[in-house]
């Protein structure tokens, strides 16, 4: 599913956003569409929550791109954790069993 593209027209639909909204966050380059329209699935968690921004707290293009760069970086922060504790479990065990 990784490779799917999503039709302009199916995006609107689904996510219930509207042709300006689209264009003005391609303009944004917080995503971007190919050629023919079409936007990678990893796009449309991101045009979802820049549309929730937008439409329950009026959070502007730019507010859009920062709380989207937090969301990415906690993302990665929580997988360094996760692999942190991983290490240290593997470790612990492995002294333990010693």
């Amino acid at each position: 599913m990784s490779g799917q593209r999503w039709p302009r027209a199916e995006v609107r639909r689904i996510l219930g956003v509207t042709e300006e909204f689209l264009l003005a966050i391609e303009e944004a380059e917080i995503v971007r569409a190919d050629s023919e329209g079409r936007y990678p699935s990893s796009a449309l968690e991101r045009i979802r929550i820049c549309w929730n921004l937008e439409r329950d707290l009026a959070v502007n293009l730019a507010g859009q791109e920062v709380v989207l760069h937090l969301l990415e970086r906690v993302q990665r922060e929580r997988q360094q954790f996760r692999e942190v504790l991983g290490w240290l479990g593997f470790n612990l065990r492995r002294g333990r069993d010693a």
